[in-house]
This record gives structure tokens, C-alpha cells and sequence, in this order.
């Protein structure tokens, strides 16, 4: 479990890198609806990576 925490603290940390917009003027639903845009929620890539791990 402390393989999965690691893991993905590192991988929220480097999309926080690339992914850190000064503003927001965007809604949620406009961002699911706009084909340019991936929404990954975070429970998904935990889940994810606790799969993989098992």
C-alpha cells in the first residue's frame, strides 16, 4: 500500500508540474463535454495503481 501512496504522489506531483493554470474559467461540465481536454480524477488513477500493484 505505501508502493501505491509513493507512486502516486509522485505522479500527481509531475501533473501538477506540467498542468498548473494561473485561472480556472471553466466549469466542470464545460471540461466533460470538451473533447481537447482528459479528466483523470484522482480515486481513478488510485485505483488504478492499487490494481496494478496487486
Amino acid at each position: 500500500m505505501e508502493e501505491v501512496n509513493e507512486l502516486y504522489d509522485a505522479i500527481i506531483e509531475s501533473l501538477k508540474q506540467k498542468e498548473s493554470p494561473i485561472s480556472v474559467v471553466e466549469t466542470p461540465n464545460e471540461l466533460m463535454q470538451d473533447t481537447e481536454y482528459t479528466l483523470i480524477s484522482r480515486k481513478r488513477v488510485y485505483s488504478h495503481l492499487k490494481h496494478i500493484k496487486d
